[in-house]
């Protein structure tokens, strides 16, 4: 029996269909760690963005600017203003256009979170309820 001869365009067919499968496989490799490495730096800046909306939520001041708040509305108007377990209840009646839409934009540059809000109209003077968290 002859021994055993290999063609050599076949040894070189199999060397090329090496090389290029082991070329594909580094592609698919490189983009794959690529993505890893995008998933990990988008879930890093979403860590980092919670933190600081926790930062922010916090808001250790918050008391003293509810304070200031309750200073701009007249006592008379005021019938209820309580700061309680990190909430606000706030109710005022007969108030003016003018000094609803202060009041309201000053809560609304606070870091609450409004759990009702009932304005009503009556005649020229308004009637707001309110409660918040943070």
């Amino acid at each position: 029996m002859p021994p055993f001869r290999l063609n050599p365009s076949w040894l070189l067919l199999g060397a090329l269909l090496l090389l290029s499968g082991s070329w594909f496989f580094k592609i698919y490799e490189a983009q794959r760690l690529e993505r890893i490495e995008q998933e990990s730096a988008k879930t890093r800046q979403q860590l980092q963005e919670t933190l600081a909306l926790q930062k922010l939520w916090e808001a250790k001041g918050l008391e003293k600017k509810l304070e200031t708040i309750r200073r701009l509305i007249p006592p008379p108007q005021r019938k209820r203003f309580l700061t309680r377990h990190r909430s606000l209840e706030l109710q005022v009646e007969g108030m003016e256009g003018r000094r609803l839409n202060r009041l309201l934009s000053k809560l609304g540059s606070l870091p609450l979170r409004f759990q009702k809000l009932d304005i009503t109209r009556h005649n020229d003077r308004y009637s707001m309820e309110c409660r918040c968290k943070w």
